[in-house]
C-alpha cells in the first residue's frame, strides 16, 4: 500500500495525470455527444448515461493504456481489469446523474458534469494503482 502511494507522487505521475485528463477530455466529449442523442430516445438518464460510459470506456482504454501509462501489461492481463473498472465506474456514473437529476432535479448538464467528475477520480486511481500497473 505504501509503494502505491508513494508511486502516485514520482514527477512521471503527473505526466500521466495530465494525459489522463487529455484522454479524458476527449472521452467525455464523446460520452456527452452520446448522451444528448440517446436521451432524445430514452425515457430516463440511467441508460443514455451508461451506454454513453460503455463506448467512451472503450476508446478509453485504447489511449489509457497505450499512451497515458504506457503500460507493458498485457491487454489479457489488463482488460478485465479495465472493463471492471469501467462498469464500476460508469455505474456509478449513471447512479449519479440519475440522482442529481432525478431526485435533486439539477439540469442534465449539471448532473453530467457531478458524474464524470467522480467517474474520472475513480477511474484514475484504479488504473494508475492496479490495472495498468507496472
Amino acid at each position: 500500500m505504501m509503494q502505491s502511494i508513494r508511486q502516485l507522487s514520482k514527477p512521471l505521475a503527473l505526466t500521466e495525470l495530465v494525459r489522463f485528463c487529455m484522454v479524458g477530455a476527449t472521452t467525455l466529449a464523446l460520452y456527452v455527444v452520446l448522451f444528448v442523442l440517446l436521451s432524445q430516445i430514452a425515457e430516463d438518464h440511467f441508460v443514455p448515461a451508461l451506454s454513453a460510459g460503455t463506448a467512451a470506456a472503450l476508446v478509453s482504454f485504447i489511449l489509457q493504456r497505450n499512451w497515458t501509462f504506457r503500460s507493458k501489461a498485457t491487454v489479457q492481463a489488463s482488460l478485465p481489469k479495465f472493463l471492471l473498472i469501467h462498469g464500476a465506474a460508469a455505474a456509478l456514473n449513471a447512479l449519479c446523474v440519475e440522482f442529481a437529476a432525478g431526485t435533486l432535479g439539477l439540469p442534465v448538464y449539471a448532473a453530467l458534469t457531478f458524474g464524470a467528475a467522480v467517474y474520472g477520480a475513480f477511474s484514475y486511481l484504479a488504473q494508475k494503482l492496479w490495472c495498468f500497473r507496472p
